[in-house]
């Protein structure tokens, strides 16, 4: 493989991930040439000084800087905890554990003269008043306003430095929900986890979770301005986090150039204003994936019933709605988008007071209107649980099944798994477009892959 031309080597590592190229690039020189120009595709900016350094590093670096095109911004910091026995209740470390009928570690010790239990004790208590103590100077650095200033000014310098930076990632990681086994087993890893657990590892006991972390309240528009100052048009944007601060034009963004080739778009929780006027200036836009974490939030209803109402993009190609919305809209803008339509999910909670009229009326009108649809998902579409008199027990009642709306279909719906265009990345879309997971996992069974 040595002899192999400069453009095969390139082309070889194109088609390994990140940290595949990491091990990779250290079979020789020239790999690691080719290897470098993938290397650092997508990079993460944390509310820590570590992290800020990091970003600095990579954007001022020659090379890597031309490769960055995503750019992920942790918008947490973390929970205050002013007093330590507030804080050990959660992240202290533990006691040595109890072993059955043998008794604790410290009782076996004082049994057997090996460990001075008392002595073991004082000391787990003096390091983890240790890790409480960095703890304090962290969350006391996170709410200052140099803090924050620091982290905007990294975000600028990455789009002032980084030329291909045209994927833009606001995320306060959610807890791994039902259905992403394979977040949890590692199989695709969620890289904000990783490196939360790399640069927190000195104040934690354990792996960090989300009950360490708090929100940071901020303007949408600081995060967005630096796009808009150095001319970029951004490709995607995945906001997952609602506790942004109206801006100096309340709700609703300023006028701005950045959305005009715009091909996806995800989001949570969205504000109504700031939905409907990114959707309005994207032309492009080709596939849009909307989650409500916080079931039966109207706002978000009364958002995402606007968007539907008032959008017809005239290239849409995927579409994922998990939140809940008005069946009537939901057909309305389904239907717009039938002439390029090929994904369509619909997940929990996706209508206002639900019945089976307003199903079956979905159904009915959508059937056999949707000629490129090549993916369906339909996720949990049933009514509260009731009592079932046969069985004694609760059961649930669909709705809407994919035949419903398939029955006039005029050919098979795809299973193999879904190609990520460039940009997209997994640990997000396995959230809006679950399908994508199963997919997986029978690609995975098939090629003996069940670790």
């Amino acid at each position: 493989m040595d002899t192999l031309p400069p453009e095969l080597k390139q082309r070889i590592c194109s088609h390994l991930k990140p940290k595949d190229l990491k091990s990779f690039r250290l079979t020789s020189t020239d790999y690691a040439a080719a290897a470098s120009c993938y290397l650092l595709p997508r990079i993460f900016l944390l509310n820590h000084p570590d992290s800020f350094q990091e970003v600095r590093d990579i954007v001022n670096h020659p090379e890597l800087s031309q490769q960055v095109t995503t750019l992920v911004i942790d918008v947490c910091r973390l929970k205050q905890y002013p007093r330590y026995d507030h804080w050990a209740r959660g992240f202290a470390a533990p006691s040595p554990a109890s072993t059955g009928n043998q008794g604790s570690v410290e009782a076996r010790a004082i049994t057997t003269g090996d460990i001075d239990a008392r002595s073991e004790r004082i000391l787990r208590r003096e390091k983890n008043l240790e890790q409480w103590k960095s703890y304090q100077i962290q969350t006391h650095a996170q709410v200052k306003k140099s803090t924050e200033k620091l982290m905007l000014e990294c975000i600028a310098l990455a789009f002032q430095k980084c030329p291909k930076l045209r994927n833009l990632i606001i995320d306060f990681e959610p807890e791994v929900r039902e259905g992403w086994e394979l977040l949890e087993n590692n199989r695709i890893s969620s890289g904000l986890i990783e490196k939360r657990n790399h640069f927190y590892q000195d104040i934690f006991s354990s792996p960090a979770t989300r009950r360490s972390f708090d929100h940071i309240r901020f303007d949408l528009w600081d995060i967005l301005k630096p796009v808009d100052d150095v001319n970029r048009a951004l490709e995607s944007l995945t906001v997952l986090e609602d506790r942004y601060r109206p801006g100096t034009q309340g709700w609703t963004l300023p006028t701005t150039s950045i959305f005009r080739n715009l091909k996806h778009l995800r989001g949570s929780c969205w504000s109504p204003g700031f939905l409907t006027s990114i959707v309005a200036c994207a032309p492009k836009l080709e596939s849009l994936g909307i989650i409500d974490y916080h079931h039966y939030h109207h706002s978000m209803a009364f958002a995402l019933r606007d968007l539907l109402e008032k959008t017809s993009s005239k290239s849409l190609r995927a579409c994922s709605l998990m939140c809940i919305s008005d069946g009537d809209a939901i057909a309305r803008f389904v239907l717009r988008q039938s002439g390029t339509l090929q994904s369509l999910t619909l997940g929990p909670m996706s209508m206002l007071s639900p019945s089976s009229t307003m199903w079956t009326s979905l159904a009915a009108r959508l059937k056999g209107q949707l000629p490129h649809l090549k993916r369906l998902e339909l996720i949990d579409l049933t009514k509260p649980l009731g009592f079932d008199p046969t069985t004694g027990f609760p059961h649930p009642v669909e709705f809407l099944t994919t035949d419903d709306i398939l029955q006039d279909h005029e050919h098979e719906l795809q299973t193999e798994p879904m190609e990520l265009e460039n940009g997209l990345w997994e640990d997000y879309e396995l959230r809006f477009f679950p399908q994508w997971t199963r997919a997986l996992r029978i690609k995975m069974r098939k090629d003996g892959n069940t670790e």
